[in-house]
């Protein structure tokens, strides 16, 4: 097992295993420390099948079937197929930065990509680093913010949680105490205590100070490629595949 830090905030390349089979104890506990220290991997070269993908998942959190996908499922719940096709979520819409599930109570903590076939040029898949990002506030600002939180809600009302769904702006990653921001403009409705105006006007401001180049790292779409990216949110064991 090899590790490649990037020359980014975060990410690293992993080469010498092969994901399609078991891991031993030591390769899991060396992935999940390289989780906590780099937060977005990759593991080139890889030929999965749904079985082995979710398999490799079960090493880390309990996968869990997105919830508001009910028609681009493949072969097992768990697994969401993104594709520029009729089989495939999104279509040709490409995705801001979010965090997944962020209008759930227990959002994931963990998304893992696998990709198969990408076009000739494009398609990279961003990740922004939020202790970073957070690092890089000014004290002012990282004060205004210490006790505010988000609420947040899907667009379509049939996925939200009969109670309003709130986030603390600022958590801390539970292995290393490392404080991040926390918060996602596509599903953020209003910051607790703050005016409507007030709190877009914050969040907007949070938006573009995280996409920031030093707080952010594009990862290439090659076929074989698996990469998994983390969320530093405590105690939900939930994975999005």
């Amino acid at each position: 097992m090899y590790i490649t830090p990037s020359k980014s905030v975060l990410g690293a390349q992993i080469c010498g295993l092969d994901l399609s089979k078991s891991l031993t104890p030591i390769s899991v506990k060396n992935i999940a420390n390289a989780f906590t220290r780099y937060s977005v991997l990759l593991f080139p070269e890889q030929s999965l099948t749904e079985v082995q993908q979710v398999q490799f998942a079960k090493n880390f959190c309990e996968p869990t079937p997105h919830p508001t996908n009910k028609r681009n499922r493949g072969e097992l719940p768990e697994i969401t197929v993104i594709a520029n096709s009729s089989k495939g979520a999104l279509g040709n819409n490409e995705l801001s930065f979010h965090c997944d599930l962020a209008f759930s109570s227990k959002p994931a903590t963990v998304s893992v990509l696998y990709c198969l076939e990408t076009p000739l040029s494009g398609g990279e898949t961003y990740w922004t680093s939020n202790g970073s990002a957070f690092a890089g506030l000014k004290e002012n600002m990282k004060n205004k913010i210490s006790n505010l939180s988000v609420f947040y809600q899907h667009r379509l009302p049939e996925y939200n949680e009969a109670l309003p769904v709130k986030h603390s702006l600022i958590i801390t990653q539970p292995e290393t105490g490392v404080k991040c921001l926390y918060f996602s403009p596509a599903h953020a409705r209003r910051v607790s205590g703050l005016s409507k105006t007030e709190g877009n006007k914050l969040l907007m401001y949070l938006t573009t100070h995280r996409l920031r180049k030093n707080t952010f790292s594009s990862i290439s779409g090659n076929p074989e490629i698996l990469s998994c990216g983390t969320i530093a949110i405590p105690c939900i064991n939930e994975i999005v595949l």
